[in-house]
């Protein structure tokens, strides 16, 4: 697959991904709530594996790009399988019916995608700026994998658990979800994110700009958690998500300044 057509790739899958986050904002403050909100929740979630997938081979290749991003599905299926039968790491859960069809020991099938999706777009967001096979980096760019995954899932599992999505066993302290799932997700993120640097070695490659359409889209699913917050009545969740929303605003800024600048030098030397 060519440049040309790797562009394209991630300029249509962004460009749908995108649109299903305006469809479920549309869809939160003008539509009741009901069983068929979750059917956009699947198109989402694939739509958005299907983009940073389409980031992951742009930036890495195709070989080394789904060496990435398989090996993070696999750990989250996997650990998510394991909680099933033993309660660990998460803790003891019970995904409903309205998430869709259960895959295997009752795991809903958007729920591992979700989390590779988010997963993988942590591990491109917090590539370093130059390549190192340094273990020090490399143990470092997956724990910032794995910290702002825990995060991401102090605002969607609240959110989940407030919808009837779920139910926890033991109602947990901070908005009836156990803090084993917070460390869980950080657990989870981290071994998976460690495996696929290991695997698809993207370390090999320099990349010192990160990629635009990757800030808006989490721009955006900041945008949608923060009115899905609202909507089912979560302030403290509403709040992290406006948080979360405005540090990737201000990321995009600083990327678009400094691309200007960019731009001006590059004048500048023609002239």
């Amino acid at each position: 697959m060519n440049t040309q057509k790797k562009s394209r790739l991630v300029k249509v899958t962004f460009a749908i991904t995108l649109a299903l986050i305006l469809w479920g904002l549309v869809g939160v403050f003008l539509e009741s709530f009901s069983v068929t909100m979750y059917w956009g929740i699947g198109l989402g979630v694939v739509a958005g594996l299907a983009f940073v997938t389409s980031l992951a081979i742009q930036k890495f290749g195709i070989k080394n790009g789904l060496l990435i991003v398989l090996p993070v599905l696999v750990t989250v299926f996997g650990a998510l399988s394991l909680n099933q039968m033993r309660g660990w790491p998460f803790g003891m859960v019970t995904f409903h019916d309205i998430l869709g069809w259960k895959i295997f020991l009752g795991i809903s099938w958007p729920v591992p995608v979700f989390w590779t999706c988010i997963i993988v777009s942590m591990l491109l967001l917090t590539q370093p700026k130059e390549s190192s096979k340094d273990p020090k980096i490399l143990f470092s760019w997956a724990f910032d994998t794995a910290i702002l995954t825990m995060l991401v899932s102090l605002i969607i599992e609240p959110i989940l658990n407030n919808t009837s999505a779920l139910a926890w066993s033991v109602q947990g302290p901070f908005l009836g979800v156990p803090f084993s799932s917070f460390l869980g997700w950080f657990l989870t993120a981290f071994v998976a994110a460690f495996i696929a640097i290991l695997a698809g070695k993207p370390y090999l490659v320099n990349t010192q700009e990160k990629s635009l359409t990757l800030f808006i889209s989490l721009l955006g699913f900041g945008i949608l958690s923060s009115a899905a917050a609202h909507r089912f009545n979560l302030p403290a969740i509403e709040i992290m998500g406006v948080i979360f929303s405005l540090a990737f605003i201000f990321l995009l800024i600083r990327k678009i300044c400094h691309f200007d600048r960019s731009s001006e030098g590059d004048e500048v030397e023609k002239s």
